[in-house]
């Protein structure tokens, strides 16, 4: 019996060693998997520590982690190059450690925020290890675990290339903002539908729209413009200048109406803004006032068709009328008179008292003349003491001859001029449209010899000059 149970003990006990020599080997070979799993886990947390790291170190920017105490636990290369800390040295360390004492300051409040859980966002100027002054873009995010933040990622870009770019855009324009709110054209801009995006202060005057009250309207709206010559302007000039991309070939003169319903004289010109692409991102119109410059240019013509003593018409208003009324009588078939006249013993006065009494009986006898003449009749200055009138229409000789009369006898009373009168008469010629010329020049020319004739006949009178009177015979 004890035999039998040694027996048996020992059956199980060989069994029982084999089975833990068994586990043994499957736990050594497990060990090893396990091991080998975690060694090839281990290098590829390396492989990917050591590449994460090199792109974070191969990043244009500053990159680094800090724990929720502010303790650094990470920072890329570029802390070298900007700042002069080596990353090694920064880990472990406080941020109060590593950053100014005025730039601390300023940050702090972003990065409590960041710490509560507020990602944060904001620019900084820091001057850099080589004395350059960078500006910064610094981006705070937190890290969270399961809604706790247990840090935070910095990013700090460098944003100087775009401060200065954004620095010239703005001086640029500014300066153009400066120029259109200064000159005294007006100026609008307007989206590619024609709503309006800018109004200067020039063209609020005008048309009476603040830019505010403009803004997003239609241009038709805001600058409401008819034709200068009463003609159906069709499309707005800016809308076709849109339709075409293309400028307006010339300035378009027309009439702005006010917001208040002023009417005034504009010319304007209109672009297309277009980008690169050639696409039409809006248009701009220019207009200025064109009253003044009008009545400059009526005032200069003006001056150059009259006598600047007398104000009477010259002889280029005279040409200009003259051949005027002779088309008109040509084709009507009614007749037309020419007086030439010329002051007698006005040379005299001039010459012993002087040009300034000589200017003065001059503009005495023009309204004395110009109060004789008829509704439809002229009086132009000649030049010197010579006038010529121009009956546009005359229905009889009588007609020139009652008018000949009326103006040497306004000529019969002595002149009052500087304390002193003078007594100045007149000798007429008198040439008839189409009798005695066809063409203006010759007509002048004929009552100038009328003229002549008068004068070597007594003077103080008038006189027509006949084919005969050619030869020297003359009727007056």
């Amino acid at each position: 019996t004890i035999l039998k149970n040694w027996q048996r003990n020992a059956l199980w006990l060989a069994g029982a060693t084999l089975v833990l020599m068994v586990a043994c080997v499957f736990l050594a070979v497990f060990a090893e998997q396990h091991l080998r799993a975690h060694r090839r886990t281990s290098q590829r947390l390396g492989q990917a520590e050591r590449e994460l790291r090199t792109i974070v170190d191969s990043l244009p920017a500053l990159v680094a982690y800090w724990d929720n105490q502010l303790v650094n636990r990470m920072a890329n290369i570029a802390h070298r190059q900007w700042l002069g800390l080596a990353p090694e040295d920064m880990v472990g360390r406080h941020v109060s450690e590593v950053t100014q004492t005025d730039r601390l300051l300023f940050t702090q409040p972003y990065l409590d925020a960041a710490l509560a859980g507020e990602t944060q966002v904001f620019e900084y100027d820091l001057v850099d290890a080589d004395g350059a002054l960078r500006h910064t873009l610094t981006t705070l995010i937190p890290d969270r675990e399961e809604g706790e933040v247990k840090g935070l990622f910095l990013l700090v870009t460098d944003i100087s290339a775009r401060k200065t770019t954004e620095m010239a855009l703005f001086e640029e324009k500014e300066r153009f903002r400066v120029i259109l709110e200064s000159i005294k054209d007006g100026v609008i801009t307007t989206d590619n539908q024609g709503r309006v995006r800018y109004v200067n202060p020039a063209a609020e005057a005008m048309t009476g729209w603040s830019l505010q009250e403009a803004r997003e309207k239609n241009i038709e709206e805001v600058m409401l413009v008819e034709s200068a010559t009463g003609e159906d302007i069709g499309e707005c000039p800016l809308q076709e200048v849109l339709s075409n991309r293309q400028d307006s070939r010339n300035k378009i003169e027309l009439v702005l109406v006010s917001r208040a319903g002023e009417r005034m004289h504009i010319e304007n010109s209109a672009a297309p803004i277009l980008n690169e692409q050639g696409q039409a991102l809006g248009a701009v119109v220019v207009f200025h006032d064109s009253g003044p410059v009008r009545a400059m240019a009526n005032k200069m013509i003006h001056l150059a068709q009259h006598d600047a003593l007398t104000g009477l018409p010259n002889r280029r208003r005279l040409d200009l009328v003259g051949r005027q009324a002779l088309l008109r009588a040509g084709s009507s078939g009614h007749k037309v008179a020419v007086l030439y006249l010329d002051l007698d013993g006005f040379k005299q006065v001039n010459d012993e008292h002087g040009h300034a009494v000589g200017d003065q009986l001059l503009v005495a006898i023009t309204n004395r003349l110009s109060a004789r003449l008829r509704s439809n009749d002229s009086l132009y200055r000649q030049g010197g003491d010579e006038f010529v009138v121009l009956m546009k229409r005359i229905d009889s000789y009588e007609d020139v001859e009652r008018l000949a009369m009326r103006l040497i006898e306004s000529c019969q009373t002595p002149v009052g001029v500087a304390d002193q009168r003078f007594s100045i008469t007149v000798s007429i010629g008198i040439g008839i449209y189409p009798d005695d010329a066809l063409k203006l020049a010759d007509l002048i020319q004929h009552a100038d010899r009328g003229m002549y004739v008068a004068k070597g006949t007594g003077r103080n009178r008038y006189a027509w000059l006949s084919e005969k009177a050619d030869t020297g015979d003359a009727a007056g």
